[in-house]
């Protein structure tokens, strides 16, 4: 699962680089999109950590994140935050790991 997120001025903070919300809500949303292929849609985040390991300086931010283990309702997957450069280079920014759970929808 990926998930693109155009650099524009208004995400960046004081120095220019993304800022770490960004990165968090980038992770965040990756992992519930790719702990859905598992589960399926009715689910929510139960927690995430994320490190940052470079500041973030260029034109786009993908994050790409997968499923590592998963039961009937509960799934634990990983997160690579890469920020692409002007010149198409790619480096990895931050990573992050996370679970969603399958929740009971009241009607």
């Amino acid at each position: 699962m990926s998930l693109e997120i155009p650099l524009r001025p208004e995400l960046l903070q004081q120095f220019g680089f993304a800022h770490g919300g960004v990165l968090s809500y980038a992770a965040d949303n990756a992992i519930t999109f790719a702990a859905g292929t598992a589960l399926g849609p009715s689910i929510v985040t139960t927690g995430f950590t994320i490190d940052y390991l470079r500041p973030a300086q260029g034109t786009l931010l993908r994050a790409d994140a997968h499923v590592v283990e998963s039961t009937k309702r509960q799934a634990l997957c990983r997160c690579e935050i890469v920020v692409v450069t002007d010149d198409g280079s790619e480096k990895v920014c931050a990573a992050a790991q996370g679970s969603a759970r399958l929740i009971e929808l009241s009607r």
